[in-house]
């Protein structure tokens, strides 16, 4: 049995059973359903395709094919242009020419205002990672200002203890004792107190 390789799609049909006029004029996408391990599948759903954007590049697909099959058939003499343009409802090979550079023209029109909307959407992505990097940077600055201030109170402290030791260091010394016998301030002001003591007593 001879079978017909579909030039569209690829598909074998035999030659006895191939009855294109009785095809539905649509593109149709189908969405299978699995009925279980064994049981096999069923259409869960039928959408037509012919318009919105979702499927335009399958459109596309199929009209260049449908394209340069028809440009086949018109090179091989099974139909001319003047059937093709009269199918399409087209005056002549000039109007048809006309509508194709229209329809043309319209894609491209629609893919520069798509290029458009991508554009600006892109523009408003990076003004809004802009603001976020400043936003980030200010952040920073408050943080390494912040830090650096507490640098100079915990300086500022530690002069200020350094003095302190170095005058309780002089008050033990002229009290008679030895500094570097006690560690810590808090040490050689107990020691200072038990000098002060020790004297007020002696005095008594």
């Amino acid at each position: 049995m001879s079978h017909l390789l579909f030039p569209l799609c690829g598909k074998a049909t035999s030659l006895r059973k191939f009855a294109p006029e009785k095809f539905v004029e649509n593109i149709i996408v189908q969405n299978w359903q699995g009925l279980g391990r064994g049981k096999g599948f069923r259409v869960k759903s039928r959408t037509s395709i012919v318009q919105g954007q979702e499927y335009k590049q399958v459109r596309d697909k199929i009209a260049t094919r449908i394209m340069n099959i028809l440009d086949l058939l018109i090179r091989y003499g099974a139909i001319s242009k003047a059937q093709v343009s009269a199918q399409l409802g087209l005056s002549d090979d000039g109007g048809a020419k006309v509508a194709f550079i229209e329809e043309e023209k319209k894609q491209q029109t629609a893919k520069l205002a798509q290029s458009e909307k991508t554009r600006e959407e892109l523009e408003a992505k990076l003004a809004r990672t802009e603001d976020q990097r400043q936003e980030i940077k200010k952040v920073r600055e408050e943080y390494e200002a912040k830090l650096a201030q507490s640098e100079d109170e915990k300086r500022e402290i530690e002069s200020k203890m350094d003095s302190i030791e170095t005058d309780v260091d002089s008050l033990v010394q002229l009290v008679g004792l030895r500094p570097s016998g006690y560690r810590g301030i808090e040490a050689k002001l107990e020691a200072l107190g038990d000098e002060l003591r020790a004297i007020q007593a002696s005095r008594e």
